[in-house]
This record gives C-alpha cells, structure tokens and sequence, in this order.
C-alpha cells in the first residue's frame, strides 16, 4: 500500500488547496482522497470549535536544495498534479528551444559570450534580438554567381570522388558567409565575399578568365576571386609551375592578404581539410590509396596545411581558424601514419 502522507494532506486542506488542485502534491488516489476527505471533515470540525490545528516538529519531505541560489526548495513527487504541471511546463519550454522568450542565437564576434547553447559550435557568444539588427542582405546577384558556377563546373568532381565539385563550393560559400556576417570589418561586404566564394576555383579549373568574372560580377569580386587562385590565366601550352613553388607563392601572397581575400581562403581551406581527414580516415580502413589522387604526396600536404594554419593564426585569427588547427592537426597524424603504412 503506497505512503499517505497526512501531515502534508492536512497542511494543504489549511492552505486553501483543494484535492486534485495543480498546486497539490499529493498524488491523485482513492486512498489519498479518502484520507483527504476524512481530515478535511476533521479539520472542520475542529474549526468550528473555534479550536487550532497544529503540526509541531513537522518537516516537508518534498524539499531539496537549489544549486544556484543554496537555498532549499518545495519539489512536488512527480505523478502529483503539481509535478504533473511542471513537468508539462518543462516539456513546452524544450519545445521552444533556444527561442523561448524571444532569445536566439546569433553569432557575434564582440560581444560577451554568456548563455550561448551554440559557443561550442559557433565559438560566438548569445544574443538578443533588440541587439542583432538587419542580416547582410544577399540579392539575385549571388543567384547568378551560383548558376554561373554550376555552368562552368559541371562535369567536374572532387578528386578521387563522384560527389559533384558544386558541393565543395556551396560548403565554401556558406563558410564564408557565416566568417564574414559576424566580422564587423566585413559584414557590408557579406554578398561581395559569398559571389568570390562561389566563384573562387573558376579560374583556375575552368576556362573562365578574370576578366569574364568582372564583367559580371565586378572588380572586386574578380580580385579576389583571382587572390584566392594559387594559378590564374596560362597562355595555351603553357604548364603551372612546379606544386611546392606554387604553393609557397601562394603561403607568401596569403601573408600580405586583405581580410576579404583571407576570409574566402580559410573557407575553401577549412572545408580542403575536413574532406582530406574523412576520406584518409575512411582509406586507412579500406586500405584504398588515397593520397595518389593529389599532385602532392602525404608530407608535402602535411606541409602545406602546416604552413597555411601559421598564416590564418597570424592573419585570420578567430574560430574559423582555431577548427582549422585542429583539423590541420589530425591531418598531419593521418599523414604520418601513412607513411609507416
């Protein structure tokens, strides 16, 4: 038979508080109404005698201690109908989410980071929407640089893939756009900085020239897209220069880089790593060969990698850059155990 609890029965029925109430913590029972019933009759009684009902020594059992105030706290038992209620108030507020009470995520570089859900995913802090403002507007003009891009890749892959090369640059763009929208530097050039994302490998691996991109998207989308590409515009027959020295130029060229050009180049970067490390973690189970697909065996990517995180530490430091590090540095183990292979 289930514990009655006619202190707290009786301590209720003086309160005001009838049977079943949702400020109740008694469970709602054929014994309990019973014996509610009884000591309600009782206590009746015995205020019409003009007499007093008294509980000497009586503690509640329902309490325990909040952990940010120290203070002890009523915790009603959870099949009554006040535990009941919070529990249903409880469940509606995880059903809002993160936007209960008008609050929402918002990445920001320069503000407190306080109360955020999404720190661990974004590195930003919470904001409020009275603080927020306007996004970056993006108009038709990136629309046309996605559909100018689909047009001058298609047929292209990511090597050693059939995944199609849009997706490296949709995954870009959206990098880049999440870097620049929260940099109070580059927010008013968010559009600019997601065309040269979408765009950045159009020169270098298609026949599409600087000059096209200008023409339709203008200069400084161009310049860009052009400071992003380690090769632009070769005369036909003319081979790239050799990787290592390619590369190099580029590491140099990316020290003296504008914030534009480094936000774009940290994205396409960022997501180069990410597909290296889940492709050469997945080859270590298969067995498959997979540094063969690059023009760079596995140190000189290593090398390569190694060399491009200094830069965006230095140049672009932020937490685009420190996920960078951290991929850079599982793709360096990958490497190394590769090579004992």
């Amino acid at each position: 038979m289930a514990h009655i609890d006619v202190k707290r029965i009786a301590i209720e029925i003086m309160k005001g508080i009838g049977f079943g109430d949702v400020r109740s913590f008694i469970p709602v029972t054929e014994e309990n109404e019973n014996s509610w019933r009884t000591l309600e009759k009782e206590i009746a009684e015995i205020s019409a005698k003009g007499g007093v009902v008294d509980l000497p020594g009586y503690e509640n059992e329902y309490t325990e201690k909040d952990p940010e105030t120290g203070r002890w706290i009523e915790v009603p038992p959870p099949d009554s109908p006040a535990g009941m209620a919070a529990a249903r108030r409880e469940a509606e507020d995880l059903s809002r989410g993160p936007l209960t009470d008008g609050g929402i995520e918002w990445p920001s570089r320069d503000r407190p980071s306080w109360m955020s859900a999404d720190v661990g995913r974004y590195g930003y802090p919470m904001v409020w929407p009275d603080e927020v403002g306007e996004p970056p507007p993006v108009s038709r003009r990136f629309g046309d640089a996605v559909l100018f891009a689909r047009s001058m890749h298609a047929g292209q892959a990511r090597k050693g893939t059939q995944i199609p090369y849009i997706s490296h640059l949709l995954a870009v763009t959206a990098l880049a756009i999440e870097d620049a929208a929260t940099d109070d530097a580059l927010r008013d050039q968010t559009e600019t900085i997601a065309i040269a994302a979408m765009l950045h490998d159009v020169v270098e691996d298609t026949r599409a020239t600087v000059a096209d991109v200008a023409g339709r998207f203008g200069a400084e989308v161009a310049r860009i897209v052009a400071a992003c590409s380690d090769t632009t515009e070769t005369t036909p027959g003319e081979e790239k220069p050799p990787w290592r020295s390619r590369k190099q130029a580029y590491i140099d060229h990316l020290a003296k880089a504008d914030d534009a050009v480094l936000c774009v180049s940290l994205a396409d970067k960022r997501h180069n790593a990410r597909c290296i490390v889940e492709d050469a973690a997945a080859a270590l189970i298969t067995g498959g060969d997979f540094w063969s697909r690059f023009n760079a065996g596995a140190d000189d990517q290593a090398w390569y990698y190694r060399e491009l995180a200094e830069v965006f530490m230095e140049r672009r430091a932020g937490p685009g850059a420190d996920e960078f590090c951290g991929t850079v540095a599982r793709l360096r183990d990958l490497a190394m155990l590769t090579r004992h292979q």
